[in-house]
């Protein structure tokens, strides 16, 4: 007896759901049969079968009779929430930093650059991407102008998935592994590349997915700078607070010129000695 009572609700919460999908259907499909029916679109010299012999322009093609402006209404119900639930608008919301960074964090040469999300509806399954696109020289000597180098990116434990609530600093290592480890401050300034960040993940409401760009060129990187705090605790409230203000804000700090690799190898020195 229990279960069939708690069941109950849910079997008029499915009802009104259904009646007023299908009502509003036929109230706008009664719309549009009145406005074709003055127009004379069912007359029978009208209908789209002699609309070519005759010269008629109907209002809507291939409308005949009241099931057709059914049939039309649902259409344009389903046009209109599809374009409402495009995620075009949505990538609008998501931000990178103007300019990358490069310092040191735990002793190792870091690029830093930052994304944010506008809206309070969270982008979740989001994920990082980040390719470096220069030109190589094969060992053959074949010239390669566009190569694409991956570049390994992620957020406090290195991972490219991310828990998308804030803004958050995404940290690529420059170790041997990375296309940038015999890149000095003065080579930045006379390499040319661009790297590529793409963001993608699933909007929280719709469940489409989303997939935001952007790239930094050499002269978008700052090479000794470091980015501002955001983050802050409002004891009053409880809560975190985010300045946007200070997401494209960055510092100067005391950081090596040299390579990645000349840095290493001067460590590795020291420590010999």
């Amino acid at each position: 007896m229990k279960y069939k009572q708690n069941l109950k609700p849910w079997r008029w919460t499915l009802l009104i759901f259904a009646l007023s999908f299908v009502l509003s259907w036929i109230l706008f499909a009664a719309v549009w049969y009145s406005i074709l029916y003055h127009h004379g679109d069912f007359l029978p010299e009208h209908l789209p079968d002699r609309q070519a012999e005759t010269g008629w322009t109907p209002c809507v093609h291939e409308i005949i009779n009241f099931a057709s402006c059914f049939l039309f209404s649902a259409f344009m119900g389903g046009v209109i929430f599809t374009k409402l639930s495009r995620p075009k608008k949505r990538t609008h919301t998501l931000i990178f930093s103007r300019e990358a960074c490069i310092c040191q964090r735990d002793g190792e040469l870091c690029l830093m650059f930052r994304v944010g999300d506008m809206r309070k509806s969270h982008i979740i399954e989001a994920h990082i991407r980040v390719q470096l696109i220069r030109e190589r020289i094969t060992e053959e000597g074949e010239i390669i102008p566009y190569y694409q180098y991956e570049l390994d990116v992620g957020y406090d434990g290195g991972e490219d998935r991310i828990l998308f609530i804030w803004p958050m600093t995404i940290v690529h290592r420059i170790d041997e592994s990375s296309p940038l480890y015999e890149l000095s401050a003065h080579d930045l300034l006379q390499e040319k590349f661009e790297i590529v960040v793409m963001l993608e993940g699933v909007i929280e409401n719709t469940g489409m997915t989303i997939q935001a760009r952007s790239s930094y060129l050499p002269c978008e990187i700052k090479w000794g700078y470091r980015f501002r705090p955001m983050l802050s605790f409002k004891e009053d409230i409880g809560e975190c607070s985010v300045d946007y203000s200070l997401f494209n804000s960055s510092y100067e700090v005391a950081t090596p010129l040299c390579s990645a690799r000349y840095l290493q190898e001067s460590s590795i020195s020291d420590y010999a000695h």
